[in-house]
């Protein structure tokens, strides 16, 4: 099997909303857009296929990926 294409997973938490324009009472209150939180990969036995494609295909693979969230949300206020 191919490896994956998938090569991390970053994550922000924002107290308002997150697109433009942001607002002044918008900001993250947790996470980044630097560190990688992925863990691993792995294949789901499921292929994507388009509709021009060959049902035989099998080189777009469904892959799922997991990541570690080591926080302790408790004191986290989105209100």
């Amino acid at each position: 099997m191919n490896a994956s294409t998938l090569t991390g997973v970053y994550m922000r938490m924002w107290k308002g909303r997150p697109e433009a324009p942001i607002t002044p009472e918008s900001n993250v209150v947790w996470g980044d857009l630097t560190t990688n939180s992925m863990n691993n990969t792995y294949f789901t036995n499921i292929l994507r296929n388009s509709l021009s494609g060959s049902i035989t295909d099998t080189t777009r693979k469904i892959m799922a990926i997991i990541a570690n969230v080591n926080h302790d949300f408790t004191n986290v206020s989105l209100s």
